[in-house]
């Protein structure tokens, strides 16, 4: 398995163990949950299913095609935007319920890793599906 795909099957995974920790915590605290939802679904669908998706598809989707993925670099990007993006708006929901200053900007620049991912992973991958062989 490539690195780039390691990387993130492994933040796919923290981010799944991050939200079901969340979620049992809620089951003890009610409104620690109303509080922290948004958190909570970031890391289990943006983290986990997002993560897992960009993981498995750039090592399983090249192989299918026939044909190696061309920009190292963009797979590169995608391993390390898509995680930071994820982790950064975890960090920006929590920063939201302490009521920081600072909330608003991490949100944004969670939104925009993940967005930068989002983008490169389509050009990636429909890159391979688009080519004619």
């Amino acid at each position: 398995m490539t690195g780039p795909s390691r990387l993130l099957l492994r933040s796919a995974f923290a981010s799944l163990a991050c939200g079901l920790t969340l979620g049992v915590l809620f089951t003890l605290d009610r409104p620690l949950g109303a509080a922290l939802r948004p958190m909570h679904v970031e890391l289990n669908v943006w983290g986990f299913v997002t993560l897992m998706i960009y993981g498995v598809g750039l090592f399983i989707v090249p192989r299918f095609a026939g044909r190696p993925l061309r920009r190292l670099r963009l797979v590169r990007a995608v391993a390390i935007a898509a995680p930071a993006g994820v982790f950064l708006s975890a960090a920006g929901w929590l920063a939201a319920w302490q009521r920081m200053d600072i909330a608003r900007g991490v949100l944004l620049a969670g939104g925009i890793a993940q967005a930068v991912a989002a983008g490169g992973f389509i050009v990636l991958i429909g890159e391979l599906l688009l080519a004619r062989r």
